[in-house]
């Protein structure tokens, strides 16, 4: 009796626990990719059964601090472009394959313009354009990076975020921009784009690698990733083939990457690893 009695007050305080909303920080603005995406997976999560607190940071030093410090089960979008480096005060090393809960999305970036400036105009040596990014680390590093490379001066304009980025290249505040959402442009034709930053071709748009196969970054996406903390191995193992299971069939999910010409990522655990190791690299 008294044994069955135990079971019963242990199962009532799992419940408990599991009771309470899992934190989820996104340290990325309001209007991009992952927000939008990570909010998909867990709404649709939340229609069968889980309960999530989703936090948009816009503060990747502050979601790190609390990913570091958290006691309860904790998700953190995360990804390779936001802090590369072990210097920057936001650093956070690769997820192990245990802590990875699932790529949200990947795309390379895409060097595009609207006004009439050719893609030997841009390479010339010595040519200064004005180049609009979001305010990443990475992002800036790269173009420093490509101006090295080529011997031009291009200079760096940041943006808080995906939608001023939109609105200063759509006023022509910049030359150019170095975003995510070239390819989405060019197939709506509002922009002409160079290059882009992967291995291989976005509607025609030639990988940077092809022109430039010395170039340090020639092979580069910006992989974002949802990683996890304090959850015993069979939730975490039930909450990453629910997720898996979405990213195969929730059709706004599929339709949100078809739509901005983002890839699909693998949908195996061990594929997804293997790819965020890789592109973890090359921004460190």
């Amino acid at each position: 009796m008294k044994s069955i009695i135990s079971f019963v007050l242990t199962t009532m305080v799992c419940f408990a626990a599991w009771a309470d909303p899992i934190v989820v920080h996104i340290p990325y603005s309001q209007t991009g990719n992952a927000q939008a995406l990570t909010r998909l997976l867990t709404t649709e999560l939340a229609a069968r059964g889980w309960a999530f607190d989703v936090r948009v940071t816009h503060n990747p030093r502050l979601s790190q601090a609390t990913f570091n410090s958290a006691t309860r089960p904790f998700l953190l979008t995360w990804g390779n472009d936001l802090a590369e480096s072990e210097r920057d005060p936001a650093y956070l090393p690769p997820p192990s394959a245990a802590e990875l809960l699932t790529i949200v999305y990947m795309v390379p970036r895409f060097t595009c313009t609207t006004k009439h400036i050719t893609k030997q105009d841009f390479e010339r040596r010595g040519a200064s354009y004005t180049i609009g990014t979001i305010v990443l680390p990475f992002d800036e590093r790269y173009i420093l990076a490509l101006n090295q490379h080529l011997g031009t001066r291009h200079r760096v304009i940041k943006y808080n975020n995906s939608k001023e980025i939109e609105l200063a290249f759509a006023a022509g505040e910049v030359d150019f921009v170095f975003s995510s959402i070239g390819a989405k442009w060019q197939s709506q034709s509002q922009a002409q784009c160079l290059y882009n930053s992967s291995t291989y071709s976005v509607l025609n748009i030639p990988a940077i690698q092809d022109a430039h196969p010395h170039f340090e970054y020639r092979d580069f996406a910006a992989v974002t990733y949802l990683r996890a903390k304090n959850f015993d191995a069979v939730t975490l193992e039930r909450l990453r083939r629910d997720i898996l299971d979405v990213q195969r069939n929730l059709a706004s999910y599929v339709q949100y990457q078809q739509r901005n010409f983002n890839p699909m990522p693998p949908l195996t655990p061990a594929s997804q690893f293997q790819l965020v190791k890789s592109y973890s690299e090359v921004t460190r």
